[in-house]
């Protein structure tokens, strides 16, 4: 079904175009106020006229994308997944290992005899 047609046969444009818009962000954490904030501020930097609500009851999904594509958005709230990293490395150059990789060559000193 072609999206047009289905915003004409909604209950609730106002609700479907918020849903368009948030689909552009593949943002859910977003609230409807901290959306629509961000949406009222790229309208007013492209110089669209009318409110938000105006602009997702309408059903211009081009509008709609395009004024979503300038939006500024916040910071997320949950915090990035971070790679876990091998802060000691491969080579390991403490003294006790570099004595232990002597012993390995030269092998065990005698303790009977000098």
């Amino acid at each position: 079904m072609d999206d047009n047609a289905y915003l004409a046969m909604s209950a609730d444009p106002l609700a479907d175009g918020l849903a368009h818009a948030r689909s552009r962000f593949a943002r859910p954490d977003l609230d409807d106020a901290t959306l629509m904030g961000a949406l009222a501020s790229a309208m007013v930097h492209l110089g669209v006229t009318g409110t938000v609500e105006e602009l997702l009851s309408g059903g211009d999904l081009d509008l709609i994308a395009a004024v979503a594509s300038c939006a500024p958005l916040p910071q997320p709230r949950v915090g990035l997944a971070m790679p876990e990293h091998d802060l000691q490395g491969r080579m390991d150059l403490s003294a006790s290992s570099f004595r232990a990789f002597l012993r390995g060559l030269i092998g065990p000193r005698s303790s009977v005899g000098g």
